[in-house]
Order: C-alpha cells, then sequence, then structure tokens
C-alpha cells in the first residue's frame, strides 16, 4: 500500500524584540514571543506553547476520531496538558508532557470502550509519535449527568 506525503507550512516574521507573528496561507496570525524565562514577553503564545498544545490537539483529535469510527457517542471532551522543560547535556529539552482529558459518555456502558480507545489515541496519536520525551495521558472518564434530565 503505498501512502500519500503531507507537507504543513507556515511562516514567522520578527517585529520587534523577541515578539513575532507566525502564520500560514489562509490562516489567521497568531502573536508570538520567547517566554519570560527566556527574555521573552508575558501574555503571548511562545514555541514552549505550542509544543505542548500540539500533542494535547493532536491526541484530542486522534482521540475523537477513533470513537466516531467505533460509534462512543461523547457527550464532552476537555483536556489540559503540560509540559516539563529540563536541563539536559547542554541545553533545554522537553522530557515529558502530561496530557489530562476529561471525557465524558453518555452510559456506564460506554465506560470500557471510552477506556480502549484512551490507549488507542495514546498509540496513534502522531505528534506525540514524532517528540522524543515521554508522553503521559491521564484520563478522567465520566458519565454525563444529562443524560437523564434529557430522557424526561
Amino acid at each position: 500500500m503505498k501512502f500519500k506525503r503531507f507537507k504543513y507550512d507556515c511562516n514567522v516574521v520578527w517585529q520587534d524584540d523577541r515578539r513575532g507573528f507566525v502564520s500560514a496561507k489562509n490562516l489567521a496570525p497568531i502573536s508570538m514571543s520567547a517566554p519570560p524565562e527566556f527574555k521573552g514577553h508575558a501574555g503571548f503564545w511562545t514555541p514552549e506553547h505550542f509544543f505542548v498544545a500540539s500533542v494535547n490537539a493532536c491526541f484530542w483529535l486522534t482521540y475523537v476520531g477513533i470513537a466516531e469510527k467505533k460509534g462512543l457517542k461523547l457527550r464532552d471532551f476537555v483536556s489540559f496538558g503540560e509540559g516539563f522543560l529540563d536541563f539536559q547535556e547542554g541545553g533545554y529539552a522537553f522530557t515529558k508532557v502530561e496530557i489530562f482529558p476529561e471525557i465524558q459518555v453518555e452510559s456506564e456502558a460506554d465506560l470500557p470502550l471510552a477506556k480502549q480507545i484512551v490507549h488507542e489515541a495514546e498509540k496513534g496519536c502522531l505528534v506525540a509519535r514524532s517528540v522524543r520525551c515521554e508522553v503521559e495521558v491521564l484520563p478522567k472518564i465520566t458519565v454525563s449527568s444529562l443524560v437523564a434530565e434529557e430522557i424526561c
């Protein structure tokens, strides 16, 4: 089976000091800076934020895609991501990213499938497979309380 190759590009434009914009064709530009701990400015997205956001968002999209294929009806999905930057062999590097998804399903019967999909999404997330650091997913899966209310 022959697989396609995909290409993604972006532009970085320097504004002043350690601030600028990242953009891509047909996408709104995003203001960014170095983080304050690296002589940047507070209140801006940073490459470090983008890194953690990429892992977190990829896990979310992978989970939702697998859930759709397997017929799991999600009620809600919110995820917090946290990355750890440590000094290693001459420079800083991400050593770990933790993802804390909060997943709501319709019924207790959905819980085993929801848990199974967490493991499949961990293995299938292309960004997590592409980075050198450890990625740990620590899910909280609950049954939606809205189901009983909607039936009435």
